[in-house]
């Protein structure tokens, strides 16, 4: 269905906007049992700027009878609904609806509609009750040109003719994207989604006995991709929650104290946008280092034009906010300018007072957070080293490492890719085999596909790796002699993940060319392929 809905913004972290809940029903006599026709309630219909909700070709809905219920021939203690299929051709807010030719003829003088038609397919519940036990999924999809998609809010009729009239059971929770790079929106709350027992259908007064579901979940996941200045909606039981939102993992919004969602109402949780904070971790201070200690000053810069300055503009930049050392924090940290968001940037940290300095960073994109190291090494230039680190390992000292390669970056000439890699600080200890090395192509495991769009090789065998090791790598086509395509030696430092672009180009000396871009993990999401 086209469901659109009409929204009234309250000045809050979380508006509402309430529609009136008229819950009568008509009881006329007994028309037909082939067909039926299906409505929204005029009064209790959700909107959007003047556009109804309408029903479009191919809707489906399913109609539950006295009759509906079915023995489990796996287990004889359950029942489950089974229910006519029935579709339409009509578009607006009132629809016929036909029985779908495969599907049992309902019977009887009442009638339950359940809109979607899927939404019974494993239900349980009893007619003599009234009530259903339906389950709203944890993991929603978003549609790309914002709206609904699947899964779509609950919505039931009961009717004793052939005239149904739908009334929404769900609340909703509208969500504007306003940034690019988010690929996950977490709602958490107590009941949100999951099995609920779902009564009071005949009378319109709804009452709810919400449950988690299978693996003890009840929080809302949304997943897909997500386009900049969409409003997207995710379903949700009607419950009493203080609610949490998080994007990507990081938190965005949190309610202080418990607030009613109720059904059919739209709840507007506002702009959604990506985190941006800079964090840095020193290690010279965790090692008791006298050297640059007690500050920390951030600048940077975009990638294509260094007169754009995210920082002030003035040199040393900006003071970073210094850990809370009493509550263990070890993380300097800062939220960089709306403008710098989405933009290829590149940094570097220095001590403030013109004693201390790191190198550039390599260029990425600010699409969340990023957290950094600043290393006690020094390049040949006397600036310290800086490197990338995951979220979630930056305070460790030690780990496994991974290579990748972009597959669209192998040479065209190569029908292969091989790494090889040794340890020359420790007597050129062979870190791979032997020469070609080891090829990273040799089993569907190794080629990631990350959000990003793009797929890479990759090669995961270099385990405890410290931050301070350096390594050298070659990049070669695993052949030998005159026929053989390689990189010049790589000189390496193992303090993060590394990702190498190569290059049909051939440098100077005769290798095939190269260039170093920010690992893909840092785009966040990892999807096996």
């Amino acid at each position: 269905m086209k469901k659109i809905f009409y929204l009234t913004v309250v000045s809050m972290l979380l508006g509402m906007a309430s529609c009136s809940t008229n819950e009568e029903f008509s009881a006329e006599p007994m028309k037909s049992a082939v067909s039926f026709t299906a409505s929204f309630d005029g009064e209790s219909r959700t909107e959007i700027v003047g556009k109804q909700v309408n029903w479009i070709k191919g809707d489906s809905i399913g109609i539950v009878h006295s009759g509906s219920f079915r023995q489990d021939e796996y287990d004889e203690g359950y029942s489950y609904i089974q229910s006519s299929l029935y579709t339409t051709q009509d578009e607006g807010p009132t629809a016929s609806f036909q029985k779908d030719e495969y599907a049992e003829s309902p019977s009887g003088t009442s009638f339950y509609g359940v809109y979607p038609a899927w939404g019974l397919d494993w239900c349980t519940g009893s007619l003599s009750e009234d009530y259903f036990v339906m389950d709203l999924r944890c993991d929603q999809k978003v549609n790309p040109a914002g709206g609904f998609c699947y899964p779509h809010p609950y919505m039931l009729a009961y009717t004793e003719n052939n005239e149904l009239n739908f009334k929404n059971i769900c609340t909703m929770f509208e969500i504007k994207i306003a940034s690019e790079g988010i690929s996950e929106i977490l709602l958490e709350g107590e009941n949100l989604a999951g099995i609920c027992r779902v009564s009071g259908i005949k009378t319109g007064n709804f009452s709810y006995n919400p449950d988690k579901d299978s693996h003890g979940n009840d929080a809302i996941y949304i997943r897909g991709r997500f386009v900049t200045g969409t409003t997207i909606y995710a379903f949700a039981w009607p419950t009493t929650t203080k609610l949490r939102m998080s994007v990507n993992g990081e938190l965005v919004k949190e309610l202080t104290s418990e607030k009613e969602f109720k059904r059919n109402t739209i709840y507007n949780l506002g702009e959604v946008k990506l985190p941006n904070y800079i964090y840095v971790y020193n290690c010279m201070e965790q090692q008791g280092s006298t050297k640059w200690c007690n500050q920390m000053n951030l600048w940077s810069w975009n990638d294509s034009d260094d007169a754009i300055n995210y920082t002030g503009g003035v040199w040393p930049g900006v003071v970073m906010t210094a850990p809370d050392t009493e509550n263990w924090e070890d993380l300097y940290s800062y939220e960089m300018p709306e403008e710098a968001r989405g933009e290829v940037i590149r940094l570097l940290f220095n001590d403030g007072k013109g004693s201390y300095q790191t190198q550039n960073s390599l260029p990425f994109i600010l699409n969340r957070n990023f957290y950094l190291r600043v290393h006690a090494d020094t390049d040949n230039n006397g600036r310290h080293l800086i490197s990338f680190a995951h979220d979630w390992d930056y305070s460790y000292e030690s780990g496994s490492r991974e290579i990748y390669v972009p597959v669209e970056s192998v040479p065209a000439d190569w029908e292969e890719l091989y790494i090889y890699a040794y340890d020359e600080a420790n007597g050129n200890q062979l870190l791979t085999a032997a020469w070609p090395g080891e090829r990273m192509d040799e089993y569907e495991w190794q080629i990631y596909r990350f959000s990003n769009g793009k797929d890479y090789y990759c090669y995961n065998n270099f385990s405890e790796m410290t931050m301070d090791r350096r390594i050298k790598i070659i990049f070669n086509d695993g052949k030998s002699g005159g026929q053989a395509h390689q990189t010049q030696n790589i000189d390496v430092q193992m303090s993060q993940n590394r990702c190498f672009v190569l290059s049909n180009a051939v440098d100077a000396a005769g290798y095939r060319a190269y260039s170093e871009e920010l690992s893909p993990c840092y785009q966040w999401e990892q999807v096996w392929w």
